[in-house]
């Protein structure tokens, strides 16, 4: 047995010794039974999680919501404004997880201290907790994730947006139908273009397979050095200059720890510790991503988008499978830098018109996301 699975069999060990104790903690201290517990990464309050928390705070005041996150995070103010919280990885966080009556997170096993470690507890029968567990997913699922998979991954209720989402859901990822509700993400509640100015939002999705280099070793990768040529082009500033727009490049957040936040002249680099991805979105007026499903959000607003896939090959080998549809359905797919710039130019001159040609996927166009995801929760709970 190797030192990295020993290390493993104690901290699943340790969780679990733990969560017995905050249960009986929870029981002899008479916590309440009725919480609805709401959670993302743990230190986040800026997706779906926090969009519905904000709705039963304000819309739904009699329900007894609970927002797990951190002392630090940035995100605190907004989340403790609203109403209760509590400290992620706390010993009453643990009671909360183990007793409440909705678990409802972003990610799979988000509402707890660990998602690795409990996806794999749940996934062995060892970790029961006695509330339903409802599953609001950060992204639009499109490509078949195993980790969604039935075998892996066990809500109560998957909320999807489309269709086709659904059909992955079921068909590809065996969820049973009755668990698949298609609502709409609550996040797309606060989705509009009241705030759009002269913006360019660049902002690629992670890759597994380099999220464990050292900073040197990132630096001198693919990934790195044609994001990087692209922003240093001088066609780019140019471009920025005689249209008026800035540029801001946000990473993924696996992979910000790379990145300093730095601005020079129309291009900035942003993080989560200074920029908050949902203004950054409303605000922009084109996406450029890779193959991020921010998209989606960025199409429900009827934006331009703009698709840099420079490694295919590599990426559909070893980070996620071809998904089901396409991206040209939605912007304009591009696999060199002088492709990407052709495009910008066109989309900064109107030549092209918008390049967002995907109007009919989402079931829902409205702002009642929520309300429907509200009326799914109560038909769960029966």
């Amino acid at each position: 047995m190797n030192l990295l699975r020993l290390y493993r069999m104690f901290k699943a060990a340790y969780c679990l010794i733990l969560d017995h104790l905050a249960l009986l903690w929870a029981r002899v201290s008479g916590l309440p039974r009725d919480v609805w517990l709401l959670s993302e990464r743990g230190f986040d309050a800026r997706d779906n999680a926090y969009a519905f928390f904000r709705y039963l705070r304000t819309q739904h005041p009699e329900v007894r919501a609970v927002y797990v996150i951190t002392p630090d995070s940035p995100d605190l103010p907004k989340v403790s404004a609203l109403g209760k919280y509590v400290r992620f990885c706390s010993f009453r966080h643990r009671a909360y997880m183990m007793t409440a009556r909705m678990l409802i997170s972003t990610h799979d096993c988000g509402f707890t201290p660990d998602q690795t470690v409990y996806h794999h507890l749940r996934k062995h029968g060892l970790f029961k907790p006695r509330g339903k567990i409802a599953m609001l997913q950060h992204g639009v699922t499109y490509q078949p994730n195993h980790w969604y998979n039935r075998s892996e991954c066990t809500p109560d209720l998957f909320v999807a947006s489309s269709e086709l989402e659904a059909r992955v859901l079921t068909e590809h990822l065996c969820q049973p139908e009755k668990t698949v509700k298609v609502t709409g993400m609550p996040r797309y509640d606060m989705l509009d273009n009241e705030e759009e100015e002269n913006l360019i939002l660049v902002m690629p999705t992670w890759r597994r397979y380099l999220v464990s280099l050292t900073p040197d070793a990132f630096r001198k990768s693919d990934y790195f050095r044609h994001f990087e040529d692209l922003m240093n082009d001088e066609r780019l500033l140019r471009l920025l200059e005689t249209h008026s727009y800035r540029l801001v490049f946000y990473p993924h957040v696996e992979m910000q720890k790379y990145y300093t936040p730095c601005r020079r002249g129309n291009i900035s680099v942003a993080t989560m510790q200074d920029q908050d991805v949902q203004s950054l979105l409303k605000r922009c007026r084109v996406l450029v991503t890779d193959y991020s499903s921010v998209f989606f959000d960025a199409a429900y607003m009827g934006k331009t988008i703009v698709f840099f896939q420079h490694d295919q090959t590599r990426y559909y080998a070893e980070h996620y499978p071809k998904g089901l549809l396409e991206y040209s359905d939605f912007g304009t797919v591009c696999l060199t830098e002088d492709e990407v710039l052709k495009a910008l130019s066109a989309a900064l001159s109107q030549e092209g018109g918008t390049l967002n040609r995907q109007e009919g996927f989402f079931r829902y166009h409205d702002r009642h996301n929520c309300d429907r995801l509200f009326e799914a929760i109560l038909e769960t709970l029966g």
